[in-house]
């Protein structure tokens, strides 16, 4: 378990040091903030995974998938609340703050082993510590979700937070069909939680990727095709009845998923190496003049 927890300190702290460093030496750019938001996209699948894990919830497909679900969740609304309102503002409880808590965790972990979190907190609902942790992440992700409400109601009025809200329904439905599934035990999850949970990851960093781009072009987001094509792919999953096909349409949706987005990165990060003038994939290399005298 150690092994988990060390993965997990070690992404901490070096998501926590690279801004300050950035901003310390005068090297903070757009396009590094960029990178930075789009790589943590990427590592909540690993973190979802670690933290269901520490918790010792990770068999339990309700508490597990409510870790990355609160997790993905609060990252996507902290940065479309930045695209909508230009600003990112942080509530009493939010992710952000909270998820140094890990830390925390971390060492409680270390010093007391994980015995301590199979201590039952309300025997006659199971409610251990470690749940109560899980049970910690899903607040931290809803309340960014209400924070984004919240202050788009305060700045803009109701007809704006509406319209944000009916905006996000298809990307909201990516998680909700598969909770529903979890609800009703069915198969399709119950066997395949873990791809599931690595589509969702991708869906969410496409789109969160894409808002972070839009926050710097100050272009207009729209809905990319794939979100539907999840949404659809769950549907029938949960519909047919015959376990290998769903298998070979999540699978497939996975590997479609991935290709798509390696060329929407590639994509963009051309266009912007090319409108900086630079070059990442490829040096430059003078020829050297020797001098014979």
């Amino acid at each position: 378990m150690s092994y988990y927890w060390n993965i997990q300190l070690l992404y901490l702290l070096l998501d926590n040091i690279d801004g300050k460093q950035a901003r310390r030496t005068g090297n903070s750019t757009p396009f590094g903030m960029l990178m930075d938001h789009g790589c943590d996209v990427f590592t909540n699948i690993f973190t979802a995974y670690n933290l269901s894990k520490l918790a010792l919830v990770g068999n339990e497909d309700d508490y597990s998938f409510s870790i990355f679900f609160g997790l993905i969740l609060g990252f996507y609304m902290m940065t479309y609340e930045e695209y909508k309102l230009g600003e990112m503002h942080f509530p009493p409880i939010n992710g952000t703050d909270e998820g140094n808590l890990f830390f925390l965790f971390g060492i409680c972990c270390g010093i007391f082993r994980q015995d301590f979190l199979s201590y039952a907190i309300i025997e006659k609902y199971s409610i251990n510590v470690g749940r109560v942790i899980q049970l910690g992440v899903v607040i931290d992700g809803i309340s960014c979700v209400c924070n984004l409400y919240i202050h788009t109601y305060k700045k803009k009025g109701y007809k704006e937070t509406a319209k944000i809200f009916f905006d996000n329904c298809p990307f909201y439905s990516v998680d909700i069909i598969p909770i529903y599934y979890i609800v009703y035990k069915l198969d399709f999850y119950t066997n395949y939680k873990w791809l599931v949970i690595c589509n969702s990851c991708l869906i969410f960093a496409r789109i969160t990727i894409e808002t972070q781009i839009k926050i710097l072009t100050m272009d207009s987001l729209s809905c990319n095709f794939m979100i539907f094509l999840s949404n659809m792919i769950y549907i029938f999953s949960g519909i047919i009845p015959i376990t290998t096909i769903n298998y070979y349409l999540l699978f497939g949706l996975l590997c479609t998923q991935a290709l798509e987005l390696s060329a929407f990165i590639y994509i963009r990060a051309k266009e912007i190496t090319d409108y900086l003038n630079i070059r990442i994939f490829c040096v430059n290399i003078q020829p050297q003049i020797i001098s014979t005298v």
